[in-house]
């Protein structure tokens, strides 16, 4: 019977670890989820957004409506000035930037 090695003292070869394969991307020992599309490998991942805008979407909703509209208002108002109305306006006096 072999004697237990040590894994403070031995090398990963006297452990028993061997080479990964020449055409594995991954360093041995590690675990990945995989998924073959079109005869390809691809990792698996999760994408939180349709999940996120599922549940908020009613509780957001009145917000983003809101925000639309008032930045849509917003632009068509000031869209129209000229320079000459920018000039007169006591708005754009009082915080001309020097």
């Amino acid at each position: 019977m072999r004697p237990r090695p040590s894994r403070f003292t031995s090398t990963p070869l006297e452990r028993g670890a061997r080479d990964p394969p020449v055409d594995s991307p991954h360093p041995p020992g590690t675990r990945t989820r995989r998924r073959r599309i079109a005869g390809k490998e691809k990792m698996k991942t999760f994408d939180p957004w349709p999940v996120f805008f599922r549940r908020e979407w009613s509780r957001n909703w009145p917000f983003l409506t809101g925000f639309a509209i008032t930045g849509y208002l917003i632009v068509k108002m000031t869209a129209n000035f000229t320079e000459e109305d920018l000039k007169n306006s006591k708005f754009v006096q009082e915080h001309k930037k020097h």
